[in-house]
């Protein structure tokens, strides 16, 4: 082989390399979603018990829970969001729902209604906690039957750039069924029934 035609074959190849690294750096960055996590930034989630939920009835209170994962600068502090139908919630007991949060500072320690669909103290709170997840306990009661698609977001308190949010989760609420007087539904009804002397 002559040394030309070498030169030449080199030149290819050393062209060839970096075209291959930057068509792969190139490729752009989509969101990972995983069952009620849709991570929005890099090593960051948040989760939701409630995406299990699916069903439900007016009136019945379920407690959940919304927790961050992830890595964080520990100077960035964050806060959540509910937001239903892609809209800010009517919150209430005159209106859809009732979502409360446990308030873990002994100052205020309980269970508190939340005014609006933000939580998390005015300062914001850290997105971990030493690099650990960071847990929060809520309750939510619907007033009125329907479809709900709900979605938690987490966003930067300094900016509201958002953090990483779930994936948007469905809940049905239906109407209580009133129960039908002198129904037996179980057989120690049945047994107790009988024992009284009434007719089945």
């Amino acid at each position: 082989m002559n040394r030309t035609r070498l030169l030449a074959l080199l030149l290819a190849a050393m062209m060839t390399v970096p075209a291959q690294m930057t068509a792969a750096a190139a490729q752009p960055q989509t969101a990972v979603r995983t069952g009620s996590v849709a991570v929005t930034q890099e090593d960051k989630s948040v989760e939701t018990s409630l995406s299990s939920l699916e069903n439900t009835t007016v009136g019945t209170t379920t407690e959940f829970t919304v927790t961050t994962r992830g890595e964080s600068d520990p100077h960035t502090t964050v806060y959540g969001c509910f937001t239903v139908n892609s809209s800010e919630p009517n919150l209430g007991s005159d209106g859809d729902m009732t979502i409360e949060y446990y308030e873990t500072a002994e100052l205020g320690q309980g269970w508190h209604e939340l005014p609006s669909n933000y939580f998390g103290p005015e300062e914001g709170f850290p997105f971990n906690a030493l690099g650990n997840p960071m847990e929060s306990r809520f309750k939510v009661t619907f007033h009125k039957p329907g479809s709900y698609e709900i979605v938690v977001l987490i966003k930067e308190k300094d900016g509201d750039e958002v953090v990483c949010q779930t994936a948007s989760f469905t809940v049905n609420v239906t109407e209580e069924e009133p129960e039908e007087p002198g129904l037996i539904k179980s057989e120690e009804e049945l047994r107790s029934a009988i024992a009284k002397g009434g007719t089945v």
